[in-house]
């Protein structure tokens, strides 16, 4: 059983400018990273391989969470949300309208990657995340390893935002992060495309109306996000300093 016990969000409302600052940055964020990541994905004729897209994704998360983590955590993911809702860290109330935030700000990432990319060069539903059939994966196979990848994301994560071991790898966490997101899609872009994040599925899928096996791009993360943040919540977190 989940030791603890879910924080409704209340005490937020006390300070709804420091929430609304938070919503504010999981909506910029968001739009950012929909808006870089399907960009990597457009039809160019020298579009870069799987390195670049790689690197690029990675590049731009450690980035983001550079910039605004300090303003109120800088999820930037809804599977990352609720790996800090199951942690505590993160009420209920906070982070179902992070969720919102980052849904909406992916749709607005997407809607710049289309105003901005030629109509011919924006690829199948706005470089919607897809399952690699023509290789012979099967949507099964696809949902494992949405699932796998995104538990050891957020893994990472919840570890690198650990307090009580934050001091093992000092300001390096973003990069740590950035590191494990090109990892994944270096593993990842030949299998299922590569989500790890319901937002970055959710706003090409809406826009283009594309939705074939859209239900893996949620179900694999939010699944991994919840089985990693209860290991760690119960098992794994570093322990309080003497």
């Amino acid at each position: 059983m989940l030791k603890g016990r879910i924080i409704w969000g209340y005490p937020d409302l006390k300070d709804l400018a420091q929430l609304g600052r938070g919503i504010a940055a999981e909506f910029l964020g968001t739009a950012i990273l929909l808006w870089i990541a399907t960009s990597t994905c457009a039809q160019f004729p020298d579009n870069g391989g799987t390195v670049q897209v790689s690197l690029t994704v990675g590049f731009v998360v450690a980035t983001i969470i550079q910039s605004l983590a300090h303003v109120g955590g800088c999820h930037i993911n809804p599977a990352v949300t609720l790996g800090f809702m199951i942690m505590g860290k993160t009420s209920a109330l906070r982070g179902l309208l992070y969720v919102v935030a980052q849904l909406v700000g992916a749709v607005v990432g997407t809607e710049i990657y289309k105003i901005a990319t030629p109509e011919n060069l924006t690829g199948v539903g706005l470089c919607s995340n897809r399952v690699n059939s023509a290789a012979g994966v099967t949507a099964q196979q696809a949902l494992v390893v949405e699932m796998v990848l995104t538990f050891c994301l957020v893994l990472v994560i919840l570890s690198v935002c650990d307090p009580h071991r934050q001091p093992h790898h000092g300001g390096t966490g973003p990069f740590i992060v950035g590191l494990t997101v090109s990892a994944a899609f270096l593993m990842g872009l030949r299998y299922s495309g590569v989500s790890l994040n319901p937002a970055r599925s959710f706003g090409p899928a809406l826009l283009s109306n594309y939705w074939e096996n859209h239900w893996i791009y949620w179900v694999g993360p939010l699944t991994g996000a919840a089985v990693a943040s209860y290991m760690y919540r119960n098992w794994f977190r570093a322990p309080r300093p003497q």
